[in-house]
């Protein structure tokens, strides 16, 4: 179930979906002894040093977006519970929903997979979120995999072109198809990225990557995503909760 750490109305709100099952990671990310995953504490902590109040989601079972400013998707391997996935479609008409009303959102990997048109995997084809005018299909193969720098070289919701990202890839999705794929924002120095040497899907307030970002390697990725959630909530743009997701406290 979702829940909501303590922190004051003011506080911006960010909704983190990064749920292990539904992202099928339980065999591949190594644990802490209280049972957290060490690739996505780092992230959670950068987060809420930079002053968000976190709100977990399960892509899984909950069937809307909380109240929230801004919503990161986690990585992992989605098309494992791909099926799952698909026949919640209220939460992916919820995203969708928050999307169009200017959501700040920040995808990795597995979140990428997420916001595309759809997912192919083993002969099948799954909905997905439809954010993204992209079309992913999974390969037997790694499609990309270890560390990854990429720079900014294109307007986007969340960092200043020229700012270097660095992280890591871990992928056997693929971009095959969509519009999305005409907009990519980072220069792929070391990885894959999505075509040609590049990646970072981007359109409106949503940036979608293969990288997973290193957040002290990356310093800047936190306070970026904070700053937008602020300026979100600021101007007022939440949609009341009977538009799906609901707008943040003030």
């Amino acid at each position: 179930d979702a829940h909501q750490r303590p922190g004051d109305d003011t506080t911006p709100k960010s909704a983190f979906i990064d749920d292990d099952d539904a992202m099928g990671a339980d065999d591949l990310l190594p644990q802490r002894p209280g049972g957290e995953y060490n690739a996505s504490v780092t992230g959670e902590e950068a987060l809420e040093a930079a002053g968000a109040r976190l709100v977990f989601v399960s892509a899984l079972s909950d069937a809307a977006l909380p109240e929230v400013d801004l919503l990161y998707l986690g990585g992992g391997f989605p098309e494992t519970q791909a099926e799952t996935l698909s026949r919640n479609t209220s939460l992916l008409e919820s995203v969708r929903e928050a999307a169009r009303a200017g959501l700040p959102i920040y995808a990795e990997c597995g979140g990428l997979v997420y916001l595309s048109r759809s997912v192919s995997y083993r002969g099948r084809r799954f909905p997905m979120a439809g954010v993204l005018d992209a079309e992913i299909e999974v390969e037997e193969r790694p499609q990309g995999h270890g560390y990854a720098e990429v720079i900014v070289d294109r307007e986007n919701p969340f960092f200043a072109p020229g700012t270097r990202l660095r992280g890591h890839e871990f992928h056997y999705s693929r971009v095959t198809a969509g519009e999305s794929v005409e907009n990519l924002v980072l220069d792929v120095r070391r990885g894959t990225g999505s075509q040609g040497r590049r990646d970072g899907l981007s359109t409106a307030n949503v940036l979608a990557t293969w990288v997973h970002l290193h957040a002290l390697g990356t310093p800047e990725w936190a306070p970026s995503l904070v700053d937008r959630a602020v300026k979100f909530r600021d101007e007022g743009r939440g949609i009341h909760t009977t538009n799906h997701y609901g707008s943040a406290q003030k």
